[in-house]
């Protein structure tokens, strides 16, 4: 897997979307296209009807995903993963406003998935496999939007809001933590410019 489609951060949904597009010619094409239709999902959620915003987030996991099996190898291919990102924060913060979410819960929500995006940049850098559960579990870019889609059609946006900060929160942080923990127990990792701290 290229180091752009580990930038992804799919969940199952999408690459089983991936999967089975990789197998027909949609999923020879460029991812590009396909995160780009998908970032209309925020659009729909800004209207504040729960519904569409359901189907938004369908709409995003079933579209963008297109292209999770892809090599990523296309010249403007690197855009994906940021097209994802933004997609992902602008779609949960028009459903927690849409839907009366207090602001620090939809802030905490952000954080924590930022965190982990951040986490996930700098292993890499580093040379650190994320343990692939460690995305699967998180949801992906797409289980957390259907989650925030599927919250608003039943008017629960804050309890699951609530939910997934802290589920979510705390997956991220322990995991990153006893992970880094057991990097720096194996030899110090090189720094992010490629050189050892000095000791």
């Amino acid at each position: 897997m290229s180091t752009i489609a580990c930038y992804r951060d799919d969940g199952l949904l999408a690459l089983a979307v991936g999967t089975i597009t990789s197998r027909n010619p949609l999923g020879r094409l460029s991812p590009l296209p396909f995160a780009l239709l998908g970032a209309a999902a925020p659009f729909v959620a800004i209207s504040g009807r729960a519904d569409l915003s359901a189907a938004g987030a369908l709409w995003c996991a079933l579209v963008a995903a297109v292209g999770s099996h892809s090599g990523h190898t296309g010249r403007l291919d690197w855009l994906v993963p940021a097209i994802l990102r933004a997609t992902e924060y602008v779609f949960l913060v028009a459903v927690g406003l849409a839907g009366g979410v207090p602001g620090p819960l939809i802030f905490g929500l952000i954080c924590a998935v930022a965190y982990h995006h951040y986490d996930t940049v700098y292993r890499l850098r580093q040379g650190i496999d994320q343990p692939p559960w460690v995305s699967r579990a998180g949801l992906g870019w797409e289980g957390r939007m259907l989650i925030a889609g599927l919250a608003a059609l039943v008017g629960m946006q804050t309890p699951g809001f609530a939910a997934m900060t802290a589920v979510l929160g705390t997956l991220f942080v322990v995991e990153s933590v006893v992970s880094w923990m057991r990097a720096q127990r194996g030899g110090a990792p090189e720094d992010i410019e490629g050189e050892r701290p000095e000791e």
